[in-house]
């Protein structure tokens, strides 16, 4: 004869207020360890003491549960359902999962609390859906992305309880090249003049050419792999710079003076514009390059995307020119640019305050 399941009230403390449960204990294998423990499962919110329901009508549906039996994968609140993962993750702590894993787990999961109420079971793509665009109005698309795995974690293991019958299907959300542009740049310096002068006078071969076209086109890492020499025109003097997207034109960029000269010393081996076969080892040497001669910042290819627009801020160019060069579709992008301009440039622009005519007063 199968043990008759014994169920109980528990009570628990949210933000001061006292909320009821029935609970019941079951012998479950942990799917890592293999052990045999016992395993307490809150099978229904009962609502607020005292508010909602009252101890005495409490004790009532206990005793209706301990006559009648209740299935263990009665539908509960999300809420309930992640005290009881977390508690799970911490066991194991140490043993399969870093402390570090779990404390970015208990971190991410404070943005759950859009479906904190929502029941396990009616949780859909469409709630999902709901919680992201709410998400991505507070927080960066990388967090959101990171918080939606963490979301995944729960709905797994809730479907190994036995929980939910499936896993709702959602996808992350999508990084524009521009939100992606931005991220890279935030981790990024930018390199003055002089810097910038130092690191090409100390290189040679495909490394200097490689930061010279970087540095006189401001081109992005992927936009300078994928550049065909037919995509420069030097009769015409632009670059031919290709869009992701297929249906788009790309934009053009001015070949300067100085890139024409290094243009027309360099001995072309391939259809390719890039003298490196890959990203890494073009990372790679201008990391190595900038390492020799301690700039005391960490050279990256974007840091000539960022040098290139913070320099053309410095002589005064418009948002409006920056943003299409840089083929940025705000010129909110491009204005971030003009931070990072040196105090010494604005002592001119002060200078086109108009003059007054000051009379000079006897004492």
């Amino acid at each position: 004869m199968a043990k008759k399941t014994k169920y109980s009230i528990r009570q628990k403390k949210r933000g001061g207020i006292t909320y009821l449960y029935i609970s019941t204990t079951t012998m479950q294998v942990d799917p890592v360890t293999k052990e045999k423990k016992q395993k307490e499962i809150y099978v229904e919110s009962l609502g607020k003491k005292g508010v909602d329901i009252s101890m005495s009508e409490a004790k009532i549906v206990l005793m209706r549960y301990n006559e009648q039996g209740q299935a263990l994968t009665k539908d509960i609140a999300f809420n309930l359902f992640l005290d009881e993962f977390i508690e799970n993750y911490k066991s194991l702590v140490g043993r399969n999962i870093r402390p570090r894993t779990y404390e970015k787990f208990v971190s991410l999961s404070q943005h759950f609390k859009s479906i904190a109420y929502i029941s396990l079971r009616e949780i859909d793509r469409g709630i999902i859906n709901k919680m992201k665009v709410r998400l991505c109005e507070d927080l960066a698309t990388v967090t959101v992305n990171m918080v939606l795995v963490e979301l995944r974690k729960v709905l797994k293991y809730a479907k190994f309880e036995n929980r939910i019958m499936q896993i709702p299907e959602f996808e992350m959300v999508t990084l524009t090249v521009e939100e992606k542009e931005e991220a890279e740049l935030r981790k990024i310096e930018r390199l003055s003049k002089e810097q910038l002068e130092a690191l090409i006078n100390s290189t040679a071969g495909n490394t200097r050419f490689y930061i010279c076209v970087m540095a006189f086109t401001g081109m992005r890492p992927f936009e300078m792999m994928e550049l065909l020499w037919s995509d420069v025109n030097m009769k015409e003097g632009f670059i031919r710079i290709r869009s992701m997207n297929s249906r788009k034109p790309g934009r053009m960029v001015p070949i300067t003076s100085q890139l024409r000269e290094v243009f027309n010393v360099w001995q072309r081996t391939s259809t390719n514009v890039c003298p490196f076969k890959s990203r890494h080892s073009a990372r790679n040497a201008v990391l190595r390059a900038g390492q020799r001669i301690d700039l005391s910042i960490n050279v990256a290819p974007y840091t000539f995307r960022k040098t290139y627009a913070s320099l053309l801020a410095e002589t005064g160019i418009s948002p409006l020119m920056l943003a299409k060069l840089m083929g940025h579709k705000k010129i909110e992008t491009a204005n971030k640019y003009y931070a990072d301009i040196s105090y010494k440039y604005l002592a001119p622009e002060i200078e086109r305050l108009p003059k007054l005519d000051m009379v000079e007063r006897a004492a």
